[in-house]
């Protein structure tokens, strides 16, 4: 059964086919991080600091949650992003006992917290007692399109226009770079869209059960695609 994204990038495909070959939009906040030695720039520190949202949702094996405070748990929400603030990012763990601290990094050269990455790299892969090997991810801010409210309390609610961030984890990586790799071929990669964020449950090979995020299009709200590629 095809998606909407599916079909755009069909069509996407047709509309280009007898014309000449054209770059690929680059979407600015997603570099590539490990440059080592590359300057700082406002682009750079501006995205030191993270995602400015006003609230972050988790996901686990039992659902999603849009706060920490809540204890219920959505199967979905939705949300329209504008891709131009998606930021990617390298990240990394340390563990010590039952304490997992987690770094990351927007540029390859400085952290979030404004240490230096190589340092950092080095701390974790000499003290940790797990594996500490750097990791993609990416910090991705909705604003939702409707309310949420706690399944288990009613009074924690979430309005319309809300600001939500959401970050992938080590293994919620992977399904956010195929859709964003579908995004990106459909010309869509600088516009802005609405999204339906679905939990996803996996089970490892230990057999432990987690949760991911999954995405599907809902519309484009903002289309910034070439002429080409519009249809």
């Amino acid at each position: 059964m095809s998606t909407k994204l599916d079909d755009l990038l069909a069509a996407a495909k047709a509309n280009v086919q007898n014309l000449p070959a054209v770059s690929p939009q680059t979407n600015t906040n997603l570099v590539q991080t490990g440059s080592y030695g590359a300057p700082l720039t406002m682009d750079s520190i501006a995205n030191s600091g993270g995602m400015d949202v006003e609230t972050y949702s988790t996901v686990n094996a039992f659902g999603i949650r849009l706060s920490k405070d809540w204890t219920g748990f959505i199967d979905e929400f939705e949300g329209v992003v504008d891709l131009r603030d998606v930021a990617a990012f390298m990240g990394i763990q340390k563990t010590v006992g039952k304490s997992v601290e987690y770094f990351k990094t927007y540029d390859g050269v400085t952290g979030s917290r404004g240490e230096n990455w190589q340092q950092v790299v080095a701390d974790c892969k000499a003290n940790s007692q797990k594996d500490a090997s750097t990791y993609p991810g990416a910090d991705i801010p909705l604003t939702l399109t409707q309310g949420y409210a706690d399944p288990k309390d009613a009074k924690k609610v979430y309005e319309a226009d809300t600001t939500v961030g959401l970050t992938t984890s080590i293994t919620g990586f992977k399904p956010w770079k195929a859709f964003y790799k579908k995004l990106a071929q459909a010309g869509l990669n600088t516009s802005v869209v609405k999204l339906k964020i679905v939990h996803s449950p996996r089970k490892n090979a230990a057999g432990q059960d987690y949760g991911v995020y999954e995405f599907e299009l809902l519309e484009i709200v903002n289309d910034n695609r070439p002429e080409d590629l519009r249809g």
